[in-house]
């Protein structure tokens, strides 16, 4: 039996009735009266933006309606055909939504708002809005200049885009793109920057996500070190490092007499295939500074490196001692300082710990040696620096002639050693002839041979002496060759 059936329904603003025919279970709309018309405001979207780097912020307004319960937010990809409700709010001021856990970087989401009355009836969809995303385009090395591309603001008229880039927290570079989507913006080599792209429009703006950028990942500035510091007293023997060298890179050196306000000279050489660029200074008795910098294949010097210092070995003769005075390397932390001897055969004296200033005390009788040589050597992992090399002619204790004239005059008759300072504890010569026989022994210091052998006067001619001693607990033993003038 044919029924006729009247439906009331709501779609968007304005309710219906509709009269539908129904054939069994087959319902045929055949006319439609509309009955009243019960206007609720659509909002409009002031802006969309993202707030964080997963989160997106709306704003709008609408026209004050008191029959304004809540607001519907939507959205949806520009791939997507229809809008999905994602969540409703309150009808309360000011009209702001937060959208938690967008990825603003690969996600570009349509946004959408309807308003909802107390009776749950709806309003018709505001015009959608969208925030920007973009893409890092081609890097211009030499220029410093970095290309994007970005997607169109969509929901308001007139936009004009601008690229903001930061570094430091600086702005670097805020340029003006007009309505196009591409630009470019300036970035600093070697440095991270965060970079945005902002839309502006008569009523409001739009800015995408800050993302991370660094120009010239490879930061070559801060890798150098000098790695070996050589000095021959005449010229600096330097090996600086870095791994980070490439083929196109220059290695410089600056150098500075005794404090960094002005370079005394600058080398530039390329490096080897190990990242080691090796260079030759002149040297005279100062300190010296020498600070790496690197020439990158745009002419772009960067020199952030610390500066090193040199050592300089000083020495003084009190009298009784010889003092030994090196600088400590304030550059450089977790140095360990050594002092080596060398008189024919190097050996460490001692060790001493960094960051400090040292001296060391030898006495002018060090192992007989009539010279001897000092250098000092200061290591950690990285790096090893020699100072220059100081060698002293040392003076005995015991000052030996090498002839006298036993002829009885006072003068000059007697052969032995002369105390310049102090007196030896222990005490043997002993005078041979070329024969190897022993022609007089002594254990007394005081005690000189007067030329005579089984009481007769010996032959003119050279004779051989030998002496073994101890000052101040070191032995010395001493030989040589005196001759008998008559």
């Amino acid at each position: 039996m044919n029924k006729l059936i009247t439906v009331k329904t709501t779609i968007l603003r304005d309710d219906f009735t509709f009269k539908v025919l129904c054939f069994s279970l087959v319902c045929l709309f055949f006319s439609s009266v509309k009955l009243k018309s019960q206007t609720i405001p659509i909002p409009t979207i002031d802006s969309v933006t993202v707030a964080s780097n997963n989160q997106v912020r709306m704003a709008w307004h609408v026209e004050h309606d008191v029959s304004i319960t809540r607001f519907v937010i939507y959205r949806k990809t520009v791939q997507d055909f229809a809008y999905i409700a994602i969540d409703t709010v309150s009808a309360s001021s000011p009209y702001t939504y937060i959208d938690n856990n967008v990825d603003v970087i690969n996600e570009n989401w349509l946004y959408t708002i309807a308003s909802m009355s107390s009776t749950d009836s709806l309003s018709g969809m505001s015009l959608p809005h969208s925030y920007i995303t973009f893409d890092f385009e081609a890097y211009h090395l030499c220029q410093s200049e970095l290309n994007l591309s970005w997607s169109s603001y969509v929901g308001s008229t007139n936009v004009k885009y601008s690229t903001i880039c930061i570094s430091n927290g600086v702005d670097v570079d805020n340029r003006n793109h007009g309505n196009n989507n591409y630009g470019s913006t300036s970035v600093i080599r070697g440095e991270s920057h965060l970079i945005a792209v902002r839309a502006t429009w008569d009523t409001g703006s739009s800015t995408s996500a800050f993302r991370p950028y660094t120009a010239d990942t490879i930061n070559i500035s801060k890798n150098s070190s000098v790695s070996i510091i050589d000095n021959s007293g005449k010229t600096f023997n330097i090996e600086v490092k870095n791994r980070f060298y490439r083929d196109t890179d220059s290695a410089v050196l600056y150098t500075y007499k005794n404090n960094l306000n002005s370079p005394h000279s600058r080398i530039s050489v390329k490096p080897d295939l190990s990242g080691t660029a090796k260079f030759t200074v002149k040297s005279t008795k100062e300190i010296y500074f020498f600070k790496p910098a690197i020439i990158d294949i745009c002419g772009t010097e960067y020199d952030n490196s610390l500066a090193v210092e040199s050592i300089l070995l000083k020495h003084s003769d009190t009298g009784d001692d010889i003092i030994l005075q090196w600088n400590s390397v304030n550059s450089v932390l977790g140095l360990n300082y050594k002092l080596f001897k060398d008189d024919g055969q190097v050996e460490l004296i001692e060790s001493f710990t960094s960051g400090n200033s040292y001296r060391y005390i030898i006495e002018s009788d060090a192992g007989g040696a009539e010279r001897i040589c000092f250098y000092i050597q200061a290591t950690n992992d990285t790096l090893s620096i020699f100072s220059n090399v100081v060698c002293i002619t040392l003076h005995d204790d015991l000052l030996w002639p090498n002839a006298f004239v036993p002829d009885g005059d006072g003068v000059n008759d007697t052969f032995g050693p002369v105390v310049t300072r102090f007196y030896p504890e222990t005490f043997t010569m002993t005078i041979y002839n070329k024969q190897g026989a022993t022609l007089f022994l002594t254990h007394s210091v005081d005690r000189k041979w007067n030329g005579v052998y089984n009481r007769s006067l010996v032959p003119k001619g050279a004779y051989i002496w030998q002496a073994e001693y101890t000052i101040s607990g070191r032995k010395i033993t001493k030989k040589g060759i005196v001759n008998i003038i008559y």
